[in-house]
């Protein structure tokens, strides 16, 4: 494919669209997989052990909800970070720092001799998580087709989800080995993503799109025919094109975040975020707090962490399942959907009981939850353009983090006050209700080179909005 063939103008430049998956970009889609899924091992792991750790301790639900509360804030921190520091030093950089910074502080969690030592290395731990979240997405979404854009980002998630009842699994094996059975969970989660970093270090390219957008566009030809064999590069545009988007940031602001908010961004910075904060605390309350309710409403430990496993199965099978929907609609229409169908499930979770019926509806609830929540950050990260992509996101799910953070460390007292049954009523409520939101207000994406979405490839249109 020669250049006059890949792009006529510096605003239809295609990178990875319209090529086929070899085995470069298929090697670094299954790297970014496997990045995912230990940070989701991670990520689990104190929901599963917290009521063993609590015993150990002799600690309540109170400190489990702080603990989590503060792992939110450190979430938020590394989104706002690792968002800025991604958009700065590059995508496979953040990557690496991230995974490492979360690997090594899992690591001294399962080391810690006090709840003290535990927190802080939790905390540190969940900013390298954020941190890697927000990277990873907007990596993948810089790499791939855009014609496969959401249905190869929701099949890495999905099988990055797998790590979630997985976790569920091996540690209901693990907490039986004795009071500090639980240890052994942070142990092999750091490790894992300890062998991450160095299988992505040697294999992984850096963003081409990204490079572009400093200025390094002989490295990004490189790579681009490195990736896309048999492809010819013309580097000149790729220097015309870099010239495009220079054009739509001096039609708008300096400033990343600023940007997020001038006429163009506004309307959808407002919606994602909104979506970041509902989704936040929904996703914090399932994943981290259930085991802890769960043995609060009567059942066992064990029941507690099986049940919760047990509802993590349903978010695999849901991602995949929405991968072959996330690109029709617009990708707003089925995110919608999804996002409804979550806020039912969740209500009626508050009115089962028994352990078949509730866990029954917990994975039909995590199978439309996984839905709603992996769409929607497929959304986001196509949302923005290049220069500002990592930040904005960044911006977003720190936002959700921060109101997760409050949420958490508070839910002894939401809990107290509004019961099992309110609990879930005002989750499920909250989730329908912003979905109205993303069907009136939302944005169509799918389908879409990211440069069209961001106004990047059209710099008249984006001044005109």
């Amino acid at each position: 494919m020669s250049s006059k063939d890949q792009h006529d103008s510096a605003a239809t430049f295609s990178y990875f669209d319209g090529q086929k998956v070899g085995v470069p970009l298929g090697a670094f889609i299954a790297l970014v997989t496997l990045g995912l899924f230990f940070e989701q091992f991670d990520l689990a792991n104190f929901g599963y052990t917290a009521p063993a750790m609590a015993k150990y301790w002799k600690l309540g639900m109170d400190w489990v909800g702080k603990t989590n509360g503060l792992g939110s804030f450190g979430m938020m921190a590394g989104a706002f970070i690792g968002g800025w520091f991604s958009d700065k030093v590059g995508r496979k950089v953040a990557f690496l720092i991230s995974t490492a910074l979360y690997g090594i502080s899992t690591v001294l969690c399962g080391m810690a001799p006090t709840p003290l030592y535990f927190v802080i290395g939790r905390i540190v731990t969940m900013m390298g998580v954020s941190a890697l979240a927000v990277t990873a997405m907007v990596y993948v979404a810089e790499m791939v087709p855009a014609g496969q854009r959401g249905a190869l980002s929701m099949r890495v998630l999905a099988i990055g989800m797998l790590a979630n009842p997985l976790t569920g699994l091996f540690a209901k094996w693990v907490v039986a080995k004795g009071p500090e059975g639980w240890r052994w969970q942070y142990y092999w989660g750091g490790a894992f993503a300890l062998i991450e970093v160095v299988l992505v270090y040697f294999i992984c390219y850096e963003s081409p799109r990204w490079l572009v957008s400093k200025g390094k566009t002989a490295k990004a030809k490189t790579i681009l025919e490195r990736i896309l064999h048999g492809v010819t590069v013309d580097e000149s545009a790729l220097v015309a094109e870099r010239a495009s988007r220079k054009a739509v940031d001096r039609l708008s602001t300096l400033r990343a975040f600023g940007t997020m908010w001038n006429s163009f961004y506004r309307r959808r910075s407002i919606l994602l975020m909104l979506m970041a904060i509902v989704g936040s605390n929904v996703t914090a309350t399932v994943g981290m707090m259930l085991p802890m309710i769960f043995k609060t409403r009567g059942f066992s430990m064990g029941d507690s962490i099986l049940l919760v496993s047990l509802f993590g199965w349903g978010i695999p099978v849901g991602t995949m399942i929405a991968s072959f929907a996330v690109d029709k609609g617009g990708r707003k229409v089925p995110l919608a959907i999804c996002g409804m169908a979550s806020g039912c499930l969740l209500t009626t979770l508050g009115f089962v009981n028994g352990f078949t019926s509730t866990a029954i509806v917990g994975v039909a609830m995590q199978l439309f939850n996984a839905m709603y929540i992996f769409s929607t950050q497929v959304y986001t990260t196509e949302s923005f353009g290049t220069k500002i992509r990592n930040t904005a996101v960044g911006v977003c799910v720190g936002t959700g983090r921060l109101a997760s953070a409050v949420w958490m460390g508070y839910m002894a007292v939401f809990y107290a006050f509004l019961g099992f049954s309110g609990l879930f009523v005002v989750l499920g409520g909250g989730l329908f209700l912003i979905m109205i939101g993303v069907l009136i207000f939302g944005h169509n994406t799918s389908k879409r080179t990211l440069e069209d979405i961001s106004g990047e490839a059209a710099p008249h249109a984006a001044a005109a909005h």
